[in-house]
């Protein structure tokens, strides 16, 4: 999912809120790939920092219950999100 805002500090805060509520998250790109060392070049990819800023990954597992798709979402929307759970 998105969080959008100023970057990093909200999506790492909003990560740290839905944690402390008991859904596991992550960050899935920490660093773009035009950024790393072995990669990098002399590039702007305004859309790509974004996006690696304010990204962030959900549980998603076949094995995810109706129950738990809807405490993902109760606790995201908790926070100011607008998640819908899987009808």
């Amino acid at each position: 999912m998105r969080v959008p805002g100023n970057g990093r500090p909200d999506r790492d805060a909003f990560a740290r809120a839905v944690r402390a509520k008991g859904v596991d998250c992550r960050v899935p790109v920490k660093t773009p790939v035009h950024r790393l060392p072995e990669f990098r070049r002399c590039v702007s990819l305004p859309e790509t920092e974004r996006a690696a800023d304010e990204t962030l990954a959900l549980p998603v597992d076949a094995s995810l219950t109706r129950r738990d798709m809807q405490r993902i979402a109760s606790a995201c929307n908790a926070l100011g999100g607008l998640l819908q759970p899987a009808p």
